[in-house]
């Protein structure tokens, strides 16, 4: 069932793509129009909207069915300190518009290995957008992690916004299930490429939530995958 499930996927999301191309060529060419009323702008404009909206999600489909079969290579040695930065200052604009304060405190001296950096930056803004899209005005989002030597190593993002309802955190991760978040919005494909990627690198992810008060996502990497241990801590 899986196995069909993942081969629906890649073909219907390549299938759409052909005509979602057309329709905002079209569309784009109705734009430019040098008649066209302010009204019937609108319209259109709307309609670009829709139409970007569902190519995202089509990608996001394509980019989850690349991952599942296996078309990303393993062979990078990534600091997880410097990724989680790296994230950080590529969403502070978002940081700033909802006054949020936010700490670091993942130690600088822990390295993952066997890992593709891409989908590992992926997987890490992916989590932290959704802490900050889902929190409070003037809210916290807090890094940090955990090591037990020859273990486990387990990285957390906590948050103070809206929390996910009890009965919605089995099925966050499903790209098939709508889930509604407290604000009426759906939770999106985003969570549903975290678990790919996570699944792809034999790691497993945790959720604990308090509807009202926050969530903390985790995740958790076998010993094995784990070098370069210091001291350090991040700020």
């Amino acid at each position: 069932a899986f196995d069909k499930e993942r081969e629906f996927t890649s073909n219907a999301s390549h299938e759409l793509m052909t005509p979602i191309s057309i329709l905002q060529t079209n569309v784009e060419n109705m734009m430019m129009e040098e008649n066209i009323s302010d009204d019937l702008l609108e319209k259109v404009s709307s309609m670009m909207k829709t139409l970007n909206r569902l190519k995202k999600i089509v990608h996001s489909l394509l980019f989850i069915s690349r991952i599942e079969n296996d078309q990303f290579s393993k062979a990078d040695a990534i600091n997880v300190y410097d990724l989680s930065v790296e994230v950080m200052e590529e969403l502070s604009p978002w940081l700033e518009t909802k006054s949020i304060h936010f700490t670091n405190e993942i130690r600088k001296g822990i390295s993952l290995k066997n890992v593709n950096r891409d989908l590992l930056f992926q997987l890490l803004y992916n989590l932290v957008n959704n802490a900050i899209r889902y929190n409070k005005e003037n809210g916290d989002i807090h890094l940090s992690d955990h090591y037990v030597p020859g273990a486990t190593y387990t990285l957390m993002i906590k948050d103070t916004g809206v929390g996910i309802p009890a009965e919605d955190i089995s099925t966050i991760f499903n790209r098939f299930k709508k889930s509604g978040s407290s604000n009426g919005e759906g939770y999106g494909l985003g969570l549903s490429i975290v678990k790919s990627i996570v699944l792809f690198h034999g790691f497993t992810i945790e959720v604990t939530s308090d509807p009202g008060n926050g969530s903390v996502f985790s995740i958790v990497v076998p010993g094995s995958s784990v070098e370069n241990i210091t001291a350090g801590k991040g700020k």
